[in-house]
């Protein structure tokens, strides 16, 4: 009886990873695809979930915040009048333009940066609508109260997809519009 090995051959391995190959190939695509729009989705929520906590910060600690929205950094600050932290990494002062007539008296030296939410190189703010604009900025006020004006944010992603945040200053709502 001849001892006869059993395996496989060069040429069957070799089909195999080609066949492995091509099927990764069509199915990368799509994976990248889908991180992406995780980190959009993700981003959006960092977002409002900011939007909420500076809202909430400043009526439960009567203090005035503002919101920033920056375009061309693709960053969105929450930033508070009292300062906190190290004094060397507070931003600097406000100018007393981007604050609303009635909390106008609240003329702060040194603003603190609270949190931050940095978007995502697929996501862009491409709209601000409803808030004071300087530059490549736009800014939000939260007065003690918690008021604030209601505004909209519109964010595009490299797909060219837009997706408007609708932000109701008397509720506190926000409302997501693809």
């Amino acid at each position: 009886m001849g001892s006869r090995r059993r395996g496989f051959t060069l040429l069957e391995i070799l089909l195999v990873i080609v066949i492995l190959g091509i099927g990764m190939a069509a199915v990368a695509p799509v994976a990248i695809q889908s991180v992406g729009v995780a980190r959009t989705r993700s981003a959006i929520r960092k977002i409002i979930a900011l939007h909420l906590y500076g809202r909430t910060r400043a009526m439960r600690g009567r203090e005035l915040l503002v919101m920033s929205y920056d375009s061309d950094n693709g960053m969105v600050q929450l930033i508070s009048s009292m300062p906190m932290g190290n004094p060397d990494e507070v931003s600097p002062s406000v100018p007393e333009r981007w604050l609303p007539k009635p909390v106008a008296e609240f003329k702060p030296e040194k603003w603190s940066p609270l949190r931050s939410v940095q978007l995502p190189r697929e996501l862009r703010i491409d709209r601000v609508e409803g808030l004071k604009h300087e530059g490549s900025s736009s800014f939000l006020t939260y007065a003690p109260n918690g008021g604030s004006p209601s505004y909209i944010v519109e964010l595009l992603d490299n797909r060219g997809d837009r997706v408007d945040l609708h932000f109701d200053g008397i509720s506190g709502h926000v409302d997501i519009r693809p």
